[in-house]
């Protein structure tokens, strides 16, 4: 391959106390070890339709025939302490506490020796307002929701906006 993948395996070890063993990904999931996956075989004998198709340090919950969009609040305000949960467009993906963007964007800030005032962060919609809201400078191609128009009024100088021809009439 011409750029190949390498996974960060300082950063994936960070994580195994909530994943599991790195090395169980060959494993199906509902056989891993570790709290994200004891709650995963939970959601699953409770009916709820899952994805962890290509995860290792996550899983999905996609909308479930018979569960309300309120079932799925519920159930994610009700997960184990360790995990972090993030939902957009209908779905919710698990994943360890100190994991998601925000995790993400710490360790490589300290990994890189970058303070969060010298980092950008290109983003496109309200789930990435909090990330927005860490670094110095948030790129957005376009106002994509009200919240992130409110975020942006909020603090103008942290963003920078690509305006389009019609938002310039």
């Amino acid at each position: 391959a011409a750029c190949p993948l390498k996974e960060d395996l300082d950063w994936r070890q960070q994580l195994s106390s909530v994943t599991g063993p790195v090395d169980q990904d060959v494993v199906p999931p509902h056989q891993r070890k570790g709290p994200l996956w004891d709650w995963y075989r939970h959601l699953e004998q409770d009916g709820w339709q899952l994805d962890a198709n290509s995860y290792s340090t996550a899983f999905r919950l996609k909308k479930t025939p018979g569960r309300t969009e309120a079932d799925m609040k519920q159930l994610i305000a009700s997960r184990p302490l360790c995990l972090g949960c993030s939902f957009n467009l209908g779905v919710a993906d698990f994943y360890p506490a100190s994991s998601g963007k925000e995790g993400v964007a710490v360790y490589l800030m300290q990994r890189f020796g970058v303070t969060a005032e010298c980092s950008a962060f290109l983003c496109d919609d309200d789930n990435d307002m909090q990330l927005a809201a860490m670094v110095g400078k948030a790129f957005l191609p376009s106002i994509s929701h009200a919240s992130v128009e409110a975020a942006v009024a909020a603090n103008p100088g942290n963003f920078v906006v690509q305006l389009t021809a019609s938002d310039v009439q």
